[in-house]
């Protein structure tokens, strides 16, 4: 029995070139020539950009769907040296929305002993593990963390420190601002882009061999973007791209992909999930 794709799909958002995404429903039929080439039926041969601190487990992943992941990361990370914010002792809690603000020279510990509140299970390990007493592990998302940080705490016990990375979208920073918070920024991680891409990658796109490419951020598109350009504009009229909203996307519009697609909920377990669904269940349909 073969795998097949149904005809529409609910849970991705469509991005094509023609415009952005406007619904969360879109026909995406498996091109015949992946459903057959590989090992296994529904085998995908899909591109991980993600940097290398989290790419290796995504990859895993994949594999234990079957996948075959190339990983190719766009975006290198690099601890920061700035020194804390002038004031920072004052702060009455800290904040952190990745493992990553903890790279780097550890930090003082008056600062370890102040409640500090973590996006998802891997910040708040991390914050553990660095040393950090009084750890809150809040929602996986920056918008419900600020939620929580508001109920938990008043503007006038005092400011807040953010161990934040260079890049970041502000939308916690906003909320808690907007709530009256006074918010100190540390910037102690920094994600710089690769320049050139890796050998294997540029036989995979000059051969056709990729089915998917999974994007997490706009930077991360616009350094494949660049990468195409220096490759030479390979054809990708067969690869899909699939980001965690169709703003990551918007990078990728004049490569002349066969699609571009956005997981609804901007998550990576959700994007795994729709993975799933897609190709690891035969259903007993025809080619």
């Amino acid at each position: 029995m073969k795998t097949r794709l149904p005809r529409s799909v609910d849970g991705w958002a469509s991005g094509c070139a023609h415009g952005p995404a406007t619904a969360f429903s879109v026909g995406w039929p498996m091109p015949r020539r992946h459903r057959n080439r590989n090992r296994g039926e529904g085998r995908m041969r899909i591109l991980v950009t993600r940097p290398a601190d989290r790419a290796e487990a995504l990859a895993e992943r994949l594999r234990a769907m079957g996948h075959a992941p190339l990983v190719a990361p766009t975006l290198e990370i690099e601890a920061c040296d700035a020194p804390p914010p002038e004031g920072a002792s004052r702060a009455a809690a800290l904040i952190a929305t990745s493992p990553r603000a903890f790279l780097g020279a550890p930090l003082p510990p008056a600062l370890r002993a102040r409640p500090l509140h973590a996006v998802g299970p891997a910040s708040a390990a991390a914050a553990r593990e660095a040393g950090f007493e009084h750890v809150e592990q809040g929602p996986s998302d920056g918008g419900a963390l600020a939620e929580r940080i508001i109920a938990r705490h008043a503007p006038a016990e005092g400011p807040l420190l953010y161990l934040a990375g260079h890049h970041r979208r502000g939308d916690l920073e906003r909320a808690l601002r907007s709530a009256g918070f006074e918010l100190m920024i540390w910037e102690r991680y920094r994600a710089v882009r690769v320049a050139t891409p890796p050998p294997d990658l540029a036989r995979a796109l000059a051969s056709g061999a990729l089915d998917l490419a999974l994007f997490h951020s706009a930077r991360s598109a616009e350094v494949f973007a660049d990468w195409w350009v220096r490759l030479g504009r390979p054809d990708l009229s067969m690869l899909v791209a699939v980001g965690l909203s169709p703003t990551v996307l918007v990078p990728l519009g004049d490569l002349g992909l066969r699609d571009r697609l956005a997981v609804e909920v901007p998550r990576e377990e959700a994007l795994l999930k729709r993975l799933a669904n897609l190709y690891g269940e035969d259903d007993g349909g025809q080619d």
